[in-house]
């Protein structure tokens, strides 16, 4: 048991009743949600009731301000709360000795805070609106001289480093300048579309911004605070006077305009907000910002998406009931979906009508089943996303004998779409393997590959360009997926029995994939798993596997040797004895 020092942290007790007041009122902030969002509030109202004075409000509102203007994907949330309390306290009767009652206090305190804010980083991102003074000037230069004094007795290394850190500070203190102006902004916007400002502070700001009525080009933080705010009250601009929003967005369209002068960023930045006025206050889908979600909402989107990959990938049917793929009625429902024929003549209101079509038959006159007809050609696009959707049930533990069906009836006759759904099968579903967070997913792709090559449409050469696809950048994949090679190596384990693999066509591998030895680990690994298993029955010919991994051993390395030192890294006695056999 570990010894508790005697002077461990722990936190400190509330000195006074305010203390603790502002305390409970934080971590209640930090809890708030918009599901929570009336018991919270109400919980921090009430708490607040207890010290009702000018000093706390004004503290409440700053604690309030600081946490929208920087938790920005909560700013309306706040505005929210903000709303909420000065109607609360506007129930309680007025301090004695006030002609101001508490919910306007705490609105006054909210603007206030607003106000200095606004105008103390509209100063610090652009030194030219401070007015000029001599002693200041005066206080620099003696600062500046002192530190000059002090500088020659300092060494160049320690000068250098001091001049990092200050530049590091600089760069640091830059980022949050930036973070609040642009948080107090979409602050500013959401109290004013609750009313708690009013549209000729909103003008203001956005005067200042943009430098109405001045010649001079308004520095790029300003530019992006002015696109920000517009973006935010959006509609509500529609409520000022017309003639004055048109030259808010005439100067923006002016200042795009000046490429050499700003940043192409901020050009294309104004230029959206000039078509996002342009198109009646529609953002484009890449634009829409969303603040936090109840969790029946985030519950409903999550549905709406489930619902949206599925007519994606399956067609625009569901499964009636689990168990069952929707992966036949979708190539169905594509089929009887195609484009149809061009217009014949007595759909052009001519008389000639046109021959029938002759329907498919067999020799014997029968009806050819749709199962043996020449299916229509497949693109490569086509043929992935057929192939993603067949491995995706089958992850999802769906039965997958149906869309295994429904592969066989896509190929048809056509030799072309089986090599294209074979190569498209060989890559995509060794991604997704080596992507999974399960070894399962590798045993289930192996036999759902073994139930697709039962049906005798794609062949096992079908799948190898996939699969040499895909090995050809297998050590770059590890990089990113630390588990892949398990993944793999329990793939080969599965398939090698299955017949759904062969090492030999690990041999078509570029000499430099093989160079690295990667590979031959991975299948000494394969072949042990699978003549190590439990219920083993494979009995490969031995001369001809040692062949098989013999091609793949790196280039200038004893084939022999380097199979077993595999083997012996292993230690899979059941895999040695097979070797070690004559």
């Amino acid at each position: 048991e570990l010894a508790r020092s005697e002077n461990r942290w722990s936190r400190s007790e509330a000195k006074s009743t305010k203390e603790r007041v502002l305390r409970t009122v934080l971590g209640c902030l930090n809890k708030l949600t918009p599901d929570n969002f009336e018991r919270i509030g109400d919980q921090i109202i009430g708490t607040v009731k207890e010290v009702l004075t000018k000093k706390m409000l004004g503290k409440i509102a700053d604690t309030v301000f600081d946490k929208a203007v920087m938790e920005v994907h909560f700013s309306a949330m706040y505005a929210d709360f903000c709303a909420l309390m000065i109607q609360r306290l506007g129930e309680v009767s007025a301090p004695t000795g006030e002609d101001s009652s508490h919910s306007q206090i705490f609105h006054q305190l909210l603007l206030a805070k607003s106000q200095r804010e606004f105008e103390r980083l509209l100063l610090a991102a652009d030194p030219s609106r401070a007015p000029a003074g001599g002693e200041a000037e005066e206080e620099s230069k003696e600062q500046g001289g002192d530190d000059a004094t002090e500088e020659g007795e300092i060494s160049p290394v320690k000068r250098r480093l001091s001049e990092n850190l200050a530049i590091a500070d600089t760069a640091l203190e830059d980022v949050k300048t930036r973070k609040r102006l642009f948080g107090n902004m979409t602050f500013v916007a959401h109290l004013q579309k609750r009313g708690l400002i009013v549209d000729s502070i909103t003008q203001y700001i956005l005067d200042e911004m943009l430098l109405m009525g001045r010649d001079r080009v308004p520095p790029e933080e300003h530019v992006e605070a002015a696109v920000t705010l517009v973006f935010s009250v959006g509609s509500n601009m529609d409520a000022w006077d017309q003639d004055k929003v048109k030259g808010y967005f005439s100067r923006m369209r002016s200042l795009a305009e000046m490429r050499g002068k700003l940043p192409s960023r901020m050009c294309f930045m104004l230029m959206d907000a000039v078509e996002f006025f342009e198109s009646n206050w529609e953002l484009r889908d890449n634009k829409k910002v969303s603040g936090p979600k109840r969790l029946e909402d985030v519950h409903a989107e999550a549905e709406e998406e489930r619902r949206q990959q599925e007519a994606l990938f399956r067609g625009p049917f569901t499964p009636k009931r689990r168990g069952r793929s929707s992966f036949v009625r979708n190539e169905r429902a594509s089929s009887r979906s195609l484009p149809s024929s061009p217009k014949t003549p007595r759909q052009r209101g001519l008389t000639t009508s046109p021959l029938p079509e002759r329907a498919a038959s067999s020799r014997d006159g029968s009806p050819v089943p749709p199962r043996f007809q020449k299916a229509p050609a497949l693109t490569k696009e086509r043929a992935d996303k057929i192939a993603r959707a067949v491995v995706d049930e089958a992850f999802a533990g769906i039965d997958f004998c149906e869309a295994t069906a429904a592969v066989s009836e896509t190929c048809g006759r056509s030799a072309e779409n089986a090599e294209l759904l074979g190569r498209s099968f060989g890559m995509i579903g060794l991604e997704r393997c080596v992507e999974s967070k399960s070894n399962d997913h590798a045993v289930t792709f192996a036999k759902l590959l073994h139930s697709i090559l039962s049906r005798k449409v794609v062949l096992l050469e079908h799948l190898t360009p996939g699969y040499v696809e895909f090995l050809e950048f297998f050590d770059d994949i590890q990089i990113d997926v630390p588990f892949a090679r398990t993944r793999f190596e329990v793939f080969l384990g599965t398939a090698l029995p299955l017949g759904a693999f062969a090492l030999e066509d690990l041999a078509k591998l570029p000499p430099m994939t093989l160079d690295s030895g990667t590979i031959l680990s991975v299948a000494v690994r394969g072949v042990s798993l699978a003549l190590g298993a439990e219920d083993a029955t494979w009995t490969p010919d031995a001369p001809s596997l040692r062949g098989a991994l013999r091609k793949l051993a790196p280039a200038g390395k004893d084939a022999d040797e380097a199979i077993a030192g595999e083997l012996a890294c292993d230690g899979n006695s059941a895999a040695a004895a097979f070797f070690a056999a004559p």
